[in-house]
Protein backbone atom coordinates (compact mmCIF):
# COMPACT_ATOMS: atom_id res chain seq x y z
CA UNK A 1 0.00 0.00 0.00
CA UNK A 2 2.89 2.35 0.84
CA UNK A 3 4.58 1.61 -2.43
CA UNK A 4 1.35 2.21 -4.33
CA UNK A 5 0.84 5.57 -2.56
CA UNK A 6 4.36 6.68 -3.34
CA UNK A 7 3.95 5.66 -6.97
CA UNK A 8 0.68 7.62 -7.22
CA UNK A 9 2.31 10.72 -5.78
CA UNK A 10 5.29 10.36 -8.12
CA UNK A 11 2.99 9.96 -11.09
CA UNK A 12 1.04 13.08 -10.14
CA UNK A 13 4.27 15.06 -9.72
CA UNK A 14 5.49 13.81 -13.08
CA UNK A 15 2.29 14.96 -14.81
CA UNK A 16 2.48 18.32 -13.07
CA UNK A 17 6.10 18.76 -14.15
CA UNK A 18 5.10 17.98 -17.72
CA UNK A 19 2.34 20.62 -17.62
CA UNK A 20 4.78 23.24 -16.32
CA UNK A 21 7.35 22.31 -18.97
CA UNK A 22 4.80 22.55 -21.75
CA UNK A 23 3.49 25.91 -20.57
CA UNK A 24 7.02 27.32 -20.22
CA UNK A 25 8.13 25.98 -23.61
CA UNK A 26 5.03 27.39 -25.30
CA UNK A 27 5.62 30.83 -23.74
CA UNK A 28 9.30 30.86 -24.77
CA UNK A 29 8.50 29.75 -28.30
CA UNK A 30 6.19 32.74 -28.75
CA UNK A 31 8.73 35.34 -27.56
CA UNK A 32 10.65 37.29 -30.20
CA UNK A 33 14.25 36.23 -30.71
CA UNK A 34 16.74 38.20 -28.67
CA UNK A 35 19.42 40.21 -30.46
CA UNK A 36 22.81 38.48 -30.54
CA UNK A 37 25.42 39.89 -28.18
CA UNK A 38 27.82 42.45 -29.70
CA UNK A 39 31.22 41.10 -30.79
CA UNK A 40 34.23 41.86 -28.57
CA UNK A 41 35.97 45.19 -29.00
CA UNK A 42 39.20 43.53 -30.21
CA UNK A 43 37.32 41.73 -32.96
CA UNK A 44 35.65 44.97 -34.06
CA UNK A 45 39.02 46.75 -34.17
CA UNK A 46 40.35 43.98 -36.39
CA UNK A 47 37.32 44.16 -38.64
CA UNK A 48 37.91 47.89 -39.06
CA UNK A 49 41.63 47.30 -39.73
CA UNK A 50 40.92 44.68 -42.39
CA UNK A 51 38.41 47.03 -44.04
CA UNK A 52 40.99 49.84 -44.14
CA UNK A 53 43.63 47.48 -45.54
CA UNK A 54 41.22 46.36 -48.27
CA UNK A 55 40.47 49.99 -49.15
CA UNK A 56 44.18 50.78 -49.42
CA UNK A 57 44.83 47.72 -51.59
CA UNK A 58 42.07 48.89 -53.93
CA UNK A 59 43.70 52.33 -54.10
CA UNK A 60 47.06 50.73 -54.88
CA UNK A 61 45.52 48.65 -57.67
CA UNK A 62 44.03 51.80 -59.17
CA UNK A 63 47.24 53.83 -58.82
CA UNK A 64 49.94 51.37 -59.92
CA UNK A 65 49.41 52.06 -63.62
CA UNK A 66 49.93 55.81 -63.18
CA UNK A 67 52.79 55.42 -60.72
CA UNK A 68 54.84 52.80 -62.60
CA UNK A 69 54.01 53.24 -66.29
CA UNK A 70 51.97 56.44 -66.46
CA UNK A 71 52.51 60.18 -66.12
CA UNK A 72 53.37 59.95 -62.40
CA UNK A 73 56.16 57.40 -62.89
CA UNK A 74 59.41 58.70 -61.38
CA UNK A 75 62.62 57.33 -59.92
CA UNK A 76 63.94 58.49 -56.54
CA UNK A 77 65.80 61.41 -58.12
CA UNK A 78 62.63 62.60 -59.87
CA UNK A 79 63.81 61.36 -63.26
CA UNK A 80 61.29 59.72 -65.57
CA UNK A 81 61.93 56.08 -66.50
CA UNK A 82 62.48 57.02 -70.14
CA UNK A 83 65.07 59.63 -69.19
CA UNK A 84 66.80 57.11 -66.90
CA UNK A 85 66.96 54.51 -69.69
CA UNK A 86 68.32 57.13 -72.10
CA UNK A 87 71.00 58.14 -69.62
CA UNK A 88 72.14 54.54 -69.19
CA UNK A 89 72.13 53.91 -72.94
CA UNK A 90 74.23 57.00 -73.63
CA UNK A 91 76.76 55.94 -71.00
CA UNK A 92 77.05 52.44 -72.47
CA UNK A 93 77.43 53.51 -76.09
CA UNK A 94 79.95 56.21 -75.17
CA UNK A 95 82.00 53.56 -73.37
CA UNK A 96 82.55 51.50 -76.55
CA UNK A 97 86.31 51.06 -77.10
CA UNK A 98 86.12 52.22 -80.76
CA UNK A 99 85.51 55.84 -79.71
CA UNK A 100 88.71 55.99 -77.69
CA UNK A 101 90.67 54.82 -80.73
CA UNK A 102 88.93 57.31 -83.03
CA UNK A 103 89.33 60.35 -80.81
CA UNK A 104 92.95 59.42 -80.12
CA UNK A 105 93.48 59.55 -83.90
CA UNK A 106 92.10 63.10 -84.18
CA UNK A 107 94.67 65.71 -85.00
CA UNK A 108 93.71 69.25 -85.97
CA UNK A 109 90.02 68.20 -85.72
CA UNK A 110 90.44 65.45 -88.31
CA UNK A 111 90.81 61.67 -88.02
CA UNK A 112 94.33 60.69 -89.04
CA UNK A 113 95.50 57.20 -90.06
CA UNK A 114 97.29 55.22 -87.40
CA UNK A 115 101.07 55.30 -87.40
CA UNK A 116 101.51 51.90 -85.77
CA UNK A 117 103.25 53.43 -82.75
CA UNK A 118 101.33 56.15 -80.88
CA UNK A 119 98.00 55.64 -82.64
CA UNK A 120 95.99 52.58 -83.56
CA UNK A 121 94.40 52.36 -86.96
CA UNK A 122 90.85 53.76 -86.58
CA UNK A 123 88.03 51.35 -87.49
CA UNK A 124 87.08 51.73 -91.11
CA UNK A 125 84.17 49.28 -91.56
CA UNK A 126 80.73 49.14 -89.84
CA UNK A 127 81.02 45.47 -88.77
CA UNK A 128 83.34 46.51 -85.94
CA UNK A 129 80.56 48.68 -84.53
CA UNK A 130 77.84 46.16 -85.32
CA UNK A 131 79.34 43.49 -83.06
CA UNK A 132 79.49 45.96 -80.13
CA UNK A 133 76.01 47.20 -81.01
CA UNK A 134 74.59 43.67 -80.70
CA UNK A 135 76.42 43.12 -77.42
CA UNK A 136 74.87 46.31 -76.03
CA UNK A 137 71.39 45.20 -77.11
CA UNK A 138 71.86 41.99 -75.15
CA UNK A 139 72.41 44.14 -72.05
CA UNK A 140 69.16 46.08 -72.49
CA UNK A 141 66.91 43.70 -70.51
CA UNK A 142 69.00 44.22 -67.36
CA UNK A 143 69.17 47.98 -68.00
CA UNK A 144 65.41 48.20 -68.43
CA UNK A 145 64.79 45.90 -65.45
CA UNK A 146 66.92 48.09 -63.17
CA UNK A 147 65.01 51.19 -64.23
CA UNK A 148 61.60 49.56 -63.71
CA UNK A 149 62.71 48.17 -60.34
CA UNK A 150 63.76 51.66 -59.28
CA UNK A 151 60.44 53.07 -60.53
CA UNK A 152 58.43 50.51 -58.57
CA UNK A 153 60.54 51.14 -55.46
CA UNK A 154 59.99 54.90 -55.74
CA UNK A 155 56.25 54.40 -56.21
CA UNK A 156 56.14 52.14 -53.17
CA UNK A 157 58.04 54.73 -51.12
CA UNK A 158 55.56 57.42 -52.11
CA UNK A 159 52.69 55.18 -50.97
CA UNK A 160 54.36 54.07 -47.72
CA UNK A 161 53.12 56.98 -45.55
CA UNK A 162 49.55 55.84 -46.16
CA UNK A 163 50.45 52.35 -44.96
CA UNK A 164 52.16 53.54 -41.76
CA UNK A 165 49.00 53.77 -39.59
CA UNK A 166 47.84 50.36 -40.83
CA UNK A 167 51.19 48.81 -39.94
CA UNK A 168 51.04 50.37 -36.46
CA UNK A 169 47.52 49.06 -35.89
CA UNK A 170 48.62 45.59 -36.99
CA UNK A 171 51.51 45.64 -34.52
CA UNK A 172 49.26 46.77 -31.68
CA UNK A 173 46.28 44.49 -32.26
CA UNK A 174 47.65 41.31 -33.85
CA UNK A 175 51.40 40.89 -33.52
CA UNK A 176 51.32 40.19 -29.75
CA UNK A 177 49.46 36.96 -30.54
CA UNK A 178 52.05 35.84 -33.12
CA UNK A 179 53.23 32.72 -31.25
CA UNK A 180 49.70 31.51 -30.56
CA UNK A 181 48.67 32.14 -34.15
CA UNK A 182 51.58 30.05 -35.38
CA UNK A 183 50.35 27.13 -33.28
CA UNK A 184 46.69 27.15 -34.29
CA UNK A 185 47.26 27.76 -38.01
CA UNK A 186 46.05 31.35 -38.10
CA UNK A 187 49.38 32.87 -39.00
CA UNK A 188 48.56 32.52 -42.73
CA UNK A 189 46.05 35.34 -42.24
CA UNK A 190 48.66 37.28 -40.28
CA UNK A 191 51.18 36.84 -43.12
CA UNK A 192 48.61 38.17 -45.59
CA UNK A 193 48.05 41.27 -43.48
CA UNK A 194 51.80 41.85 -43.11
CA UNK A 195 52.31 41.70 -46.87
CA UNK A 196 49.40 44.08 -47.39
CA UNK A 197 50.83 46.82 -45.14
CA UNK A 198 54.53 46.79 -46.06
CA UNK A 199 54.83 45.89 -49.80
CA UNK A 200 58.61 45.31 -49.65
CA UNK A 201 58.04 42.20 -51.77
CA UNK A 202 57.11 44.31 -54.81
CA UNK A 203 60.74 44.83 -55.89
CA UNK A 204 62.89 43.65 -57.47
CA UNK A 205 61.17 41.48 -60.03
CA UNK A 206 64.03 41.04 -62.51
CA UNK A 207 63.86 40.85 -66.32
CA UNK A 208 61.19 38.74 -68.03
CA UNK A 209 61.92 35.19 -69.06
CA UNK A 210 63.10 34.54 -72.61
CA UNK A 211 64.94 36.71 -75.11
CA UNK A 212 63.52 40.25 -75.25
CA UNK A 213 62.74 41.90 -78.60
CA UNK A 214 65.79 44.14 -78.26
CA UNK A 215 68.12 41.12 -78.39
CA UNK A 216 66.40 39.58 -81.41
CA UNK A 217 68.80 39.16 -84.35
CA UNK A 218 66.38 40.51 -86.96
CA UNK A 219 65.52 43.51 -84.82
CA UNK A 220 69.20 44.21 -84.25
CA UNK A 221 69.97 43.98 -87.96
CA UNK A 222 67.15 46.33 -88.87
CA UNK A 223 67.97 48.80 -86.10
CA UNK A 224 71.68 49.08 -86.90
CA UNK A 225 71.92 52.53 -88.55
CA UNK A 226 75.14 52.05 -90.55
CA UNK A 227 75.15 50.49 -94.03
CA UNK A 228 77.06 47.20 -93.63
CA UNK A 229 78.56 47.31 -97.14
CA UNK A 230 79.72 50.93 -97.05
CA UNK A 231 83.02 52.03 -95.44
CA UNK A 232 82.88 54.54 -92.61
CA UNK A 233 83.21 58.22 -93.64
CA UNK A 234 86.76 58.63 -92.33
CA UNK A 235 88.21 55.58 -94.11
CA UNK A 236 89.72 57.80 -96.80
CA UNK A 237 92.52 59.88 -95.26
CA UNK A 238 91.98 62.50 -97.96
CA UNK A 239 88.14 62.41 -98.06
CA UNK A 240 85.65 64.97 -96.62
CA UNK A 241 84.39 62.67 -93.84
CA UNK A 242 87.47 62.83 -91.65
CA UNK A 243 86.29 65.72 -89.46
CA UNK A 244 85.66 64.85 -85.77
CA UNK A 245 82.08 66.15 -86.10
CA UNK A 246 81.42 63.16 -88.36
CA UNK A 247 82.56 60.81 -85.61
CA UNK A 248 80.17 62.45 -83.11
CA UNK A 249 77.32 62.32 -85.63
CA UNK A 250 77.84 58.57 -86.16
CA UNK A 251 77.95 58.07 -82.41
CA UNK A 252 74.66 59.95 -82.00
CA UNK A 253 73.04 57.71 -84.61
CA UNK A 254 74.18 54.60 -82.78
CA UNK A 255 73.02 56.01 -79.43
CA UNK A 256 69.60 56.78 -80.90
CA UNK A 257 69.27 53.31 -82.42
CA UNK A 258 70.01 51.65 -79.06
CA UNK A 259 67.83 54.15 -77.18
CA UNK A 260 64.83 53.50 -79.45
CA UNK A 261 64.98 49.76 -78.78
CA UNK A 262 65.52 50.38 -75.06
CA UNK A 263 62.46 52.63 -74.83
CA UNK A 264 60.36 50.02 -76.63
CA UNK A 265 61.59 47.38 -74.19
CA UNK A 266 60.85 49.74 -71.30
CA UNK A 267 57.21 50.10 -72.33
CA UNK A 268 56.82 46.32 -72.59
CA UNK A 269 58.43 45.73 -69.20
CA UNK A 270 56.42 48.48 -67.52
CA UNK A 271 53.16 46.94 -68.76
CA UNK A 272 54.29 43.48 -67.64
CA UNK A 273 55.23 44.72 -64.19
CA UNK A 274 52.01 46.67 -63.72
CA UNK A 275 49.98 43.58 -64.61
CA UNK A 276 52.01 41.44 -62.20
CA UNK A 277 51.62 43.93 -59.33
CA UNK A 278 47.89 44.31 -59.92
CA UNK A 279 47.47 40.54 -59.95
CA UNK A 280 49.42 40.18 -56.70
CA UNK A 281 47.47 42.98 -55.00
CA UNK A 282 44.15 41.50 -56.08
CA UNK A 283 45.17 38.13 -54.66
CA UNK A 284 46.14 39.81 -51.40
CA UNK A 285 42.82 41.62 -51.22
CA UNK A 286 40.91 38.39 -51.85
CA UNK A 287 42.92 36.57 -49.14
CA UNK A 288 42.21 39.11 -46.38
CA UNK A 289 40.53 37.54 -43.33
CA UNK A 290 36.87 38.51 -43.33
CA UNK A 291 34.85 35.76 -41.66
CA UNK A 292 33.97 36.00 -37.97
CA UNK A 293 35.99 32.87 -37.26
CA UNK A 294 39.14 34.34 -38.89
CA UNK A 295 38.73 37.64 -37.06
CA UNK A 296 38.19 35.89 -33.72
CA UNK A 297 41.36 33.87 -34.27
CA UNK A 298 43.37 36.99 -35.09
CA UNK A 299 41.93 38.78 -32.07
CA UNK A 300 43.10 35.96 -29.82
CA UNK A 301 39.62 34.69 -28.99
CA UNK A 302 38.61 31.05 -28.92
CA UNK A 303 36.10 29.51 -31.28
CA UNK A 304 32.73 31.18 -31.11
CA UNK A 305 30.20 28.96 -29.33
CA UNK A 306 26.93 30.84 -29.26
CA UNK A 307 24.33 29.41 -26.88
CA UNK A 308 21.09 28.24 -28.44
CA UNK A 309 18.37 30.89 -28.21
CA UNK A 310 15.44 30.15 -25.87
CA UNK A 311 13.12 29.47 -28.80
CA UNK A 312 15.33 26.62 -30.04
CA UNK A 313 15.58 25.14 -26.55
CA UNK A 314 11.80 25.40 -26.14
CA UNK A 315 11.19 23.46 -29.35
CA UNK A 316 13.64 20.80 -28.23
CA UNK A 317 11.80 20.44 -24.88
CA UNK A 318 8.46 20.15 -26.66
CA UNK A 319 9.86 17.47 -28.96
CA UNK A 320 11.10 15.49 -25.95
CA UNK A 321 7.70 15.79 -24.28
CA UNK A 322 5.98 14.61 -27.46
CA UNK A 323 8.30 11.63 -27.58
CA UNK A 324 7.56 10.90 -23.92
CA UNK A 325 3.80 11.03 -24.57
CA UNK A 326 3.87 7.95 -26.73
CA UNK A 327 4.52 5.34 -24.00
CA UNK A 328 2.14 7.15 -21.62
CA UNK A 329 -0.78 6.53 -23.97
CA UNK A 330 -0.11 2.80 -24.23
CA UNK A 331 0.80 1.91 -20.66
CA UNK A 332 -1.68 1.29 -17.85
CA UNK A 333 -2.39 4.08 -15.35
CA UNK A 334 -1.11 1.94 -12.45
CA UNK A 335 2.25 1.17 -14.10
CA UNK A 336 4.00 2.75 -11.13
CA UNK A 337 2.56 0.05 -8.80
CA UNK A 338 3.77 -2.97 -10.78
CA UNK A 339 5.86 -5.42 -8.83
CA UNK A 340 8.40 -7.87 -9.99
CA UNK A 341 8.75 -11.49 -9.03
CA UNK A 342 10.53 -10.51 -5.77
CA UNK A 343 7.58 -8.30 -4.72
CA UNK A 344 9.61 -5.11 -5.41
CA UNK A 345 8.60 -2.40 -7.88
CA UNK A 346 10.12 -3.11 -11.28
CA UNK A 347 11.95 -0.39 -13.28
CA UNK A 348 9.61 0.87 -15.94
CA UNK A 349 10.57 2.56 -19.19
CA UNK A 350 9.53 5.88 -17.66
CA UNK A 351 11.89 5.41 -14.73
CA UNK A 352 14.68 4.45 -17.09
CA UNK A 353 14.26 7.67 -18.94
Amino acid sequence: AGRAARAARAHAAHLDLRRVLRATAAALDEEPAAAPPPPPAAQERLRDLVGRVGTELTALIDDVGRGVAGPDARLDAGMTPQAAVTQRVVARVHSWPQWAVLFAAVAEQHVQPGDGFDREEPPARPDVFEATFRATLRELPSVVGEVVDATVAAWRQRRSPRLGPLKAALLDDVEPARERLALDGSDAALTTLRRAVQLDWLTPAGPPDGAPPAADADAARQAFPLAPDRPLPWHDPHGPGRHQVTVMRVRRELVEAVRRLAVEGLAVEQARRVDAIRHALRELRAALPRTDAELRALAGAGPDVEPDPPQVLARRVEALLDEDDRPLRTEEPDRWSRTGGDDRPSRTDEEGR
